[in-house]
Order: C-alpha cells, then structure tokens, then sequence
C-alpha cells in the first residue's frame, strides 16, 4: 500500500488499523494479486475492511459485476468480516 492510500484512510478515520494481509490463496483466473489493505474497527462486533485486486477482464460488462460480486462476497464471508470495501485494478 502506498503512503499516499494510507494517509487517506487514516484521515478518513483515525481507527483504521493497516494490514498487509496477502489473500494470494483466492487469486483464480479472474482476479489476482488480492490483498486486505487494513480495516476500520467501529466496536468489538463492526468493522470495515478494505480490499485490493487485480482484474483480469474488463470491468464494464455485465458478467464482470456480477463476478465482482461473487468474489467480494466469498471473501468477506471466508474472513468473516461484516463489510468490506473494494478497489478493481
């Protein structure tokens, strides 16, 4: 993560925790290079975490959101986490 992304997170809330988590085990031929790029922890049962990764189609087409949404949603089901924000490279 560049310093640049975690300056923002940080300003955005101060209870963002960076993480350098490597989630390289779901990478498939969709989506590489996945990665959990830290999380924002509202209390002991809410938290927000944020996601990076790799697309390997175009973004655009109806297919691709809907795989979009499957792979967001296996992940955050996997971790456990109540939300999740992602970022499509």
């Amino acid at each position: 993560m560049t310093l640049i992304n975690l300056f923002f997170f940080r300003k955005l809330n101060n209870k963002f925790t960076p993480s350098d988590e490597d989630f390289s085990e779901w990478d498939d031929e969709n989506f590489t290079e996945i990665c959990n790029l830290g999380r924002i922890k509202f209390s002991e049962v809410e938290a927000l975490s944020f996601f990076s990764l790799k697309s390997t189609f175009g973004l655009t087409e109806k297919s691709s959101k809907k795989r979009q949404f499957d792979k967001a949603k296996k992940i955050l089901k996997d971790c456990m986490e109540d939300a999740g924000i992602f970022f499509l490279r």
